[in-house]
């Protein structure tokens, strides 16, 4: 369950992160349709990720996140954390991916940082080793925001 959790909610957290084409001051959705091609293996991922988000106000994990280069089928392994907090009509939902280590191919895993944090309103990302911090706003002042919701 904890490894379900862990791949959906990065999937989510990246694909908002990384999707982001607007300016920091521009939500996302505000004007402008988004449309990503429909994956069932993505989409049972997230529907399960909601029921249990319904389920469980916290949820916390180890994550492993690999990308493999298509052109050159080479690998990028990062490994850390991820921990969710169920929002309410108070406070937002929170989501927190820390990466802590970085294995290229068949090198040896280096330290190497970097965070993902949602606090409902801002995507932060911070890139410990070139002291880099990005912030994306993914929804308008007041709108709630829920990456374990089919859709968000």
């Amino acid at each position: 369950m904890t490894r379900l959790i862990s791949i959906g909610v990065v999937l989510a957290i990246c694909s908002l992160a990384w999707s982001q084409t607007a300016p920091a001051t521009a939500p996302v959705g505000a004007g402008t349709p988004t449309s990503a091609p429909a994956d069932p293996a993505v989409d049972k991922i997230l529907k399960d990720l909601e029921q249990a988000g319904d389920k469980y106000p916290t949820l916390s994990g180890n994550v492993e996140y690999i990308v493999v280069n298509s052109d050159t089928e080479e690998t990028q392994t990062r490994t850390g954390t991820i921990v969710y907090q169920k929002g309410d009509d108070k406070t937002p939902m929170k989501l927190r991916i820390q990466f802590d280590t970085r294995k290229d191919g068949d090198r040896p895993a280096t330290k190497e940082q970097v965070v993902y944090a949602l606090d409902g309103l801002w995507i932060t990302v911070m890139k410990f080793r070139n002291k880099e911090m990005t912030r994306y706003q993914v929804a308008a002042p007041g709108q709630k925001v829920d990456p374990l919701l089919v859709g968000q």
